[in-house]
């Protein structure tokens, strides 16, 4: 089990138990993700751009300002949420109640999938995930994570995905991360 810092929930964190509903899948158990369910990315950190992303879902920042939330309106389909006016505009809702509530209930979800152990898939490629159709499970890397070209995770709604990785996650410019069936 790695002990990472709590800064950014992305959707690799795919969960077939969403506000509390649980349903039964493939893959580890599902993390319930309370409020944070809504979210595509929520940051405590920031959150950088390669414009034009196309992010469905809800986007956040939380304790730091909306200045660190470098989307532009256009490219979030979903609400975007800021502590303040300094979020993009005219898109951002200010919102440090439900931000700080999601933010939570985010640490809960990734304590959780952090403490998983028995990794169904231990240092896949070798860090290098892209180009790859992952099943649901439990993965598990004790370096970082490139994702250099399209990835696939497949299988159904309910399923579950849990990605642990010990160093950085990066994703190249224009790669789709996609989740089919």
């Amino acid at each position: 089990t790695k002990n990472l810092p709590k800064k950014i929930l992305l959707p690799l964190l795919v969960s077939g138990l969403f506000a509390g509903n649980a349903v039964a899948g493939q893959g580890p158990s599902p993390v319930n993700l309370r409020s944070a369910g809504t979210f595509a990315v929520l940051s405590q950190t920031g959150i950088t751009d390669v414009y034009r992303s196309a992010i469905v879902g809800d986007v956040g920042t939380s304790p730091i300002t909306g200045a660190a939330l470098l989307l532009q309106c256009d490219e979030v389909t979903g609400n975007v949420y800021t502590v303040d006016a300094a979020g993009p505009l005219p898109c951002a809702t200010n919102s440090p109640s439900f931000l700080a509530s999601a933010v939570g209930d985010m640490g809960f979800a990734y304590d959780d999938a952090a403490g998983r152990v028995s990794a169904d898939f231990s240092e896949l490629g070798a860090g290098e995930i892209g180009g790859l159709t992952l099943a649901p499970g439990l993965y598990n890397w004790s370096s970082g994570v490139n994702i250099s070209t399209d990835v696939t995770l497949s299988g159904s709604p309910t399923d579950t995905w849990i990605f642990q990785v010990a160093g950085t996650l990066i994703e190249a410019p224009a790669v789709r991360v996609t989740l089919a069936g």
